[in-house]
Parts: structure tokens; C-alpha cells; sequence
């Protein structure tokens, strides 16, 4: 049962750890797109 435990908990953890980082690179892509549009943007104005 233990091994079945130790298992199924880490499994989550890695689960977890990915969602965290499509998380993170979802933000810091939004983050770059925001940050190279509004300089072209005034360029523009």
C-alpha cells in the first residue's frame, strides 16, 4: 500500500510542477507580448 501511496503522490507532484510551469511561461509570454506591443504602439502614434 505504501508504494502504491509514494506513487500516487508523486505523480501529482510532477503533475503539478507541470501545470505551474504552462502556467509561468503562459504569463511571462503575455507579459513579452504586452511589453514588445505598447513600444510599437507609440512608435506608431
Amino acid at each position: 500500500m505504501s508504494t502504491l501511496e509514494s506513487g500516487s503522490v508523486s505523480e501529482r507532484v510532477t503533475i503539478s510542477a507541470v501545470v505551474s510551469r504552462i502556467i509561468t511561461s503562459s504569463i511571462t509570454s503575455a507579459i513579452a507580448m504586452r511589453v514588445t506591443t505598447l513600444p510599437l504602439c507609440e512608435i506608431a502614434a
